[in-house]
């Protein structure tokens, strides 16, 4: 296996795992991020008011609500963390901004605009998305639903793509 070459992806891209898809309750557990040609990806402690767990989700991501409570950093850090790396950056891209907005609002970052990343794709090569995310985590190993997998793929596939 060998380590994908982002050095050339132009956008920053954002991808989370969240503790369920219930619009209402769910939060943010994991975060990757591909940013200037480096990948930052943190575990989120969930705060004592996030109780919503879905067990289906947690077999998708496969990251327990034990792990996050032990290996995870509070919420609020990995706000500012992710504040200090993107500096004024204000536009990320995502193959889903509906559900990437909604947990940057749970982060408590509201100013950051998500952007629908398949736009970047030259019109025509729609048909190739989903065969080129699939041989990018063939020949890499990356892992889908895996945030920072995730946010590799789609920075490599809209790369290829664009």
């Amino acid at each position: 296996m060998s380590y994908p070459d982002i050095s050339k992806v132009h956008h920053t891209y954002i991808d989370f795992e969240a503790s369920s898809l219930n619009e209402q309750d769910s939060y943010p557990i994991s975060l990757g991020i591909v940013h200037q040609g480096q990948t930052y990806y943190w575990l989120i402690k969930p705060k004592s008011s996030w109780i919503d767990w879905d067990v289906y989700a947690e077999r998708i991501h496969n990251i327990s609500r034990s792990h996050l409570n032990f290996h995870g950093k509070e919420s609020s850090i990995v706000a500012e963390e992710m504040k200090l790396l993107l500096g004024k950056k204000s536009l990320l891209y995502s193959d889903n901004p509906f559900w990437e907005s909604l947990w940057l609002n749970k982060l408590g970052i509201g100013n950051i605009q998500v952007a629908d990343a398949y736009g970047l794709i030259v019109p025509g090569n729609e048909e190739y998305v989903e065969p080129t995310l699939e041989a990018i985590r063939k020949e890499y190993s990356l892992t889908h639903h895996n945030a920072l997998d995730d946010a590799i793929t789609l920075a490599l596939t809209i790369n290829q793509l664009r």
